[in-house]
């Protein structure tokens, strides 16, 4: 068996407008898909959840895609806003910018909060921040070649 690419990464929201705005607004992707699903029993047993009802929506993007799931009849709990950096599960997405700090600049004007303002780091320049639902993200300015 050989694992290829990481082909999208989902997130479960408490809010699919809250995140829409966030997502698409602020940061600037592009929806390709948004759609209802109910009682699917694909989905159901990939998710491991009954009687399923939710709201899915896909951005387009290049490499691994972001998936938002908005669950209708099932309540979570918000997690990510709890987690601690040295917690275990997953830690934060990071969407590569041409300029981290012109990104700051433009996301702190617009209210979004910041964890960390631009850092060099041994491999790029980095700063985070966080999204709908606490999720952390991570804005990375590749070094120029």
């Amino acid at each position: 068996m050989k694992i290829g690419e990481v082909q999208h990464i989902a997130i479960s929201v408490s809010n699919m407008e809250e995140a829409l705005k966030f997502y698409v607004d602020l940061l600037g992707l592009e929806v390709m898909m948004d759609m209802e699903l109910e009682g699917d029993p694909a989905i159901e047993s990939l998710l491991g959840v009954k009687n399923i009802k939710m709201r899915y929506v896909l951005f387009t993007g290049k490499g691994a895609r972001l998936n938002l799931l908005g669950f209708k009849n099932q309540k979570g709990e918000n997690i990510a806003k709890r987690m601690r950096p040295y917690d275990h599960g997953i830690h934060h997405i990071a969407f590569i910018v041409d300029n981290v700090e012109d990104a700051y600049k433009e996301l702190g004007s617009k209210g979004v909060e910041f964890i960390s303002a631009p850092q060099q780091t041994g491999l790029a320049k980095a700063a985070t921040m966080r999204g709908p639902d606490g999720v952390v993200i991570e804005l990375f300015e590749l070094p120029m070649e």
